[in-house]
């Protein structure tokens, strides 16, 4: 059984720019040897380890994605006996080249609200 003590799974965002994605999550509370970014080619219906990362770790860029392609991630702690935690909600990324061109009004265009979609993406999958 893992050692979880009581944490839950880790709270994560995503950032999509052009050709590349932000994986961020805040550092869990209590001890970890680490974490795990899993990907999915299929939405979500099968998961494969892309990366293990040290536990001091919050963020991973993901380089060299294709722009308008639909990609899953989600983010995993490795509990002290190595066995992996609960995982983040679906993470949704769509890489696009330019974003504030295809945007009718560019002054809303920020960081911000691209981030605050996917974050509604994110909650509206979770249900």
């Amino acid at each position: 059984m893992a050692a979880t003590s009581g944490l839950g799974a880790p709270v994560a965002t995503v950032t999509a720019g052009e050709s590349q994605a932000l994986i961020s999550w805040a550092a869990p509370g209590q001890a970890i040897n680490g974490i795990d970014i899993e990907e999915s080619v299929d939405s979500g219906n099968n998961w494969v380890s892309v990366t293990k990362l040290p536990p001091t770790s919050t963020h991973l860029r993901v380089q060299n994605l294709t722009d308008g392609k639909n990609y899953w991630f989600r983010v995993r702690w490795i509990w002290p006996d190595n066995s992996l935690g609960i995982p983040s909600a679906t993470l949704v990324a769509i890489p696009i080249n330019k974003p504030a061109a295809i945007c009718e009004r560019p002054a809303l265009c920020t960081q911000t609200n691209r981030t605050v979609g996917f974050e509604l993406l994110i909650d509206f999958l979770r249900f």
